[in-house]
């Protein structure tokens, strides 16, 4: 690799003038010495989306598709750098990001993409949440014990989505999802402390769709990496994980969405069956879930001695000091 390689940022569009002047400005400013070409993949915007592609010298088009991973395939296809990034149209990358992302890709060419923790916003620009994750991603099975990726802060190698073929029109609502789960097939992934992207919460994000659509997604992910030898060779879901994090998904989906009875409900029921046979995982995750949705309240005792206290405490340190060391407005 380069030491400056070329990197193609992707960026899948539709109605989200509000926020996408952001993005394109996150990256333009970016002090990074190496290339950077900006693909603006729009689905037929009817905002002002259109009005301010046209101020900027980048790649873009404005017609229909048939949705997120039609639209990230349509821009891998006119791609020219050595590492690929699919951003979101109303998220954006903090100063330094891919100065830091082609160090760790640079540093460990075994990987197939890096990925970094993220700040979450709401619409007053208000700070939500701070990941604060670190790990190697060295198997599919990170996705099934409910692992997450942010896209929106990921690099990826441009050799390792050739391999996989680009992103699947049939995984569409999980498409992300699908292309790590994919890769991790062959590659293995990093996740680092440092903070790479900013994350926009409101209602009209895609990730907002019906949770049934987002389960059928997630089924067709890995019964079609099942079913293909490819995959299947190398990683093979048992019968037991598959229905676990089906079960957990749609559990978490009712919780998340405010159905707090139906969630409560589902949960019980789950529970008061027969888990002699679950995995620990499972159990664990069970539990933590069931304190979430009856917001249980937990002793002092139990909060220093199980770590709690003391991560929250970190927790609260750590997000005091992004407020203080932070500029979340530093693109303009």
């Amino acid at each position: 690799m380069k030491d400056y390689p070329k990197i193609s940022i992707i960026i899948p569009s539709y109605n989200q003038g509000k926020y996408i002047e952001r993005t394109l400005l996150s990256i333009l400013r970016q002090n990074y010495n190496g290339g950077k070409e900006i693909i603006v993949s729009d689905g037929g915007s009817t905002d002002q989306t259109v009005d301010i592609l046209k101020r900027y010298n980048i790649i873009w088009w404005s017609e229909k598709d048939k949705g997120f991973s039609d639209a990230v395939n349509k821009g891998l296809k006119i791609a020219t750098g050595e590492i690929v990034a699919i951003q979101s149209s109303d998220d954006y990358y903090l100063q330094g990001t891919f100065q830091k992302a082609v160090k760790y890709l640079t540093k460990f060419p075994e990987l197939g993409f890096v990925s970094g923790n993220d700040i979450a916003i709401d619409i007053n620009n208000r700070i939500l949440r701070v990941m604060l994750k670190r790990q190697i991603i060295d198997t599919p099975l990170y996705f099934l014990r409910h692992g997450y990726i942010p896209q929106h802060a990921t690099f990826i190698r441009r050799k390792a989505i050739d391999r996989i073929g680009g992103l699947k029109i049939t995984c569409d609502q999980c498409g992300d999802a699908d292309l790590f789960y994919r890769i991790l097939h062959f590659y293995d992934g990093l996740m680092v402390r440092d903070l790479f992207s900013v994350y926009q919460v409101h209602q009209a994000q895609r990730t907002q769709n019906d949770p049934h659509l987002w389960i059928a997604s997630l089924e067709r992910m890995i019964n079609e990496c099942k079913e293909d030898p490819n995959y299947s060779r190398i990683f093979n879901v048992s019968p037991k994980i598959y229905n676990e994090f089906i079960i957990y998904e749609k559990l978490l989906w009712e919780h998340r969405s405010g159905n707090k009875e139906k969630a409560i409900s589902q949960l019980e029921e789950v529970m008061a069956s027969n888990m002699d046979d679950s995995s620990d995982w499972f159990k664990y995750s069970l539990q933590g879930l069931n304190k979430q949705v009856h917001s249980a309240k937990t002793s002092i005792y139990d909060k220093l001695f199980e770590g709690k206290l003391l991560n929250k405490i970190y927790t609260k340190l750590r997000l005091y000091s992004i407020k203080l060391c932070y500029d979340l407005n530093w693109y303009r």
